[in-house]
């Protein structure tokens, strides 16, 4: 009874007694080599989006703020010094940052300072 206890035991932890049968190892090499491939490239993939690619860094300077808010105070001083085309064209470039921002506030304040610019005398 032991015997066939240690004979049993001994063929499952055999490995050489799944077989492949002949035919499909070629298919199964290739599937494999396909895999190996595919995970190399998508590997290859990310580190290139990571190390080298450079579209998302520096190609159109970032807005902030505090631009924003020195181009209204600069256009806030030449209509002061009653330069009223200079004062326009500082407004409307603070309203398109302030669009980009999406500050609502400010952007209805330059609104209201291009329109009466325009519409004074």
């Amino acid at each position: 009874m032991s015997d066939e206890i240690a004979t049993n035991t001994q063929t499952s932890n055999d490995l050489s007694a799944v077989t492949v049968p002949n035919k499909k190892r070629p298919l199964i090499k290739i599937i494999v080599g396909v895999c190996i491939v595919a995970s190399i490239l998508v590997a290859g993939f990310f580190v290139y989006k990571t190390y080298f690619d450079n579209s998302d860094r520096g190609s159109s300077p970032t807005t902030t703020k505090a631009t924003a808010d020195k181009l209204k105070a600069d256009a806030t001083a030449a209509l002061l010094a009653n330069d009223k085309t200079r004062a326009k064209s500082l407004f409307i470039k603070a309203n398109e940052q302030y669009k980009t921002l999406g500050d609502k506030n400010n952007q209805i304040d330059t609104d209201a300072q291009i329109y009466l610019i325009e519409h004074t005398k």
